[in-house]
């Protein structure tokens, strides 16, 4: 009995220490500090935190006052986009690291999801008024590990080694780029063939190189977005539904002609029938 009571301070102390350590999740976009931001078209800056293990990783670590929950990383910036490079060890296989992200303008991660309701983590950055401003785009060096996504609190990219096992070292790359029409298109012009109007689009290679099916994702309605914000005020633009189906079907299934040449008069007859068509009905 003595024993007993004697442990019983000891066994108080250790649940106090883990709960102060405990912090409650808020349900609201968190803000963070980082130490390189970039601009986007909207005047706004964006950045990347620093990159760290999940704590929901390993259930004893609510319990552990030295949890090392680092992640070791390299970053590359340029104009217009911050990468990051993070090492993956065997040991990280089957485990979620988390990216905070630098959104304090109202913006939000909008992930790439393909007909499975799957993700890698590549991205839209939307603004407040739901306009792609950025991409988020993730790739594996290794054939051996994939990864799986979610986003919490619109700002921290939750990505999961979907891995049984990683055979040995390795890179997950992590890209975030503001985007601009320039990022896309070197040059456009209004013209007529064959008596009709058309929206000639001559686009750069970044356009169509996307490195996996989500990567293309975002790429596509970036991209989409930006020719919109340009060209739906002109007297020569209508049918949107229709020119969104040529632009999608040039990018599918064109993506080696140049340019792509979006015809508003075209009826609009749905995206099959469009790519049927060769992607001007």
């Amino acid at each position: 009995m003595i024993s007993s009571l004697k442990k019983t301070p000891l066994i108080l102390l250790v649940v106090l220490l883990s709960l102060s350590t405990f912090q409650p999740v808020s349900t609201a976009a968190q803000s963070f500090e980082s130490s390189t931001t970039i601009p986007t078209e909207t005047g706004t800056s964006i950045g990347i935190g620093e990159p760290k293990l999940s704590s929901s990783n390993n259930f004893f670590s609510f319990f552990s006052l030295n949890d090392n929950k680092n992640v070791t990383y390299s970053e590359d910036v340029t104009e217009d986009s911050i990468t990051q490079t993070i090492y993956l060890e065997p040991s990280m296989a089957g485990k979620t690291i988390e990216i905070p992200f630098v959104l304090n303008n109202g913006e939000k991660i909008n992930l790439a999801k393909d007909e499975n309701n799957n993700s890698n983590g590549a991205s839209n950055i939307l603004d407040e008024s739901e306009n792609s401003i950025g991409i988020i785009t993730t790739e594996s060096a290794s054939d051996d590990v994939t990864i799986s996504a979610e986003v919490r609190n619109d700002n921290v990219l939750e990505l999961y080694i979907d891995s049984d096992e990683i055979a040995e070292p390795t890179q997950l790359i992590v890209t975030m780029s503001a985007t601009y029409y320039s990022t896309y298109f070197s040059s456009f012009s209004w013209i007529t063939r064959s008596g009709v109007m058309s929206l000639s689009l001559t686009h750069k290679p970044y356009l169509t190189g996307a490195k996996n099916e989500y990567d293309a994702l975002v790429r596509l309605s970036d991209a989409w977005q930006k020719v919109l914000a340009v060209h739906s005020s002109s007297t020569n633009w209508y049918n949107t539904t229709g020119m969104k189906d040529q632009f999608t079907c040039h990018f599918n299934h064109a993506a080696s002609k140049n340019p792509w040449n979006l015809e508003p008069s075209r009826p609009n007859v749905g995206y099959t029938k469009t790519v049927l068509a060769g992607c001007n009905p």
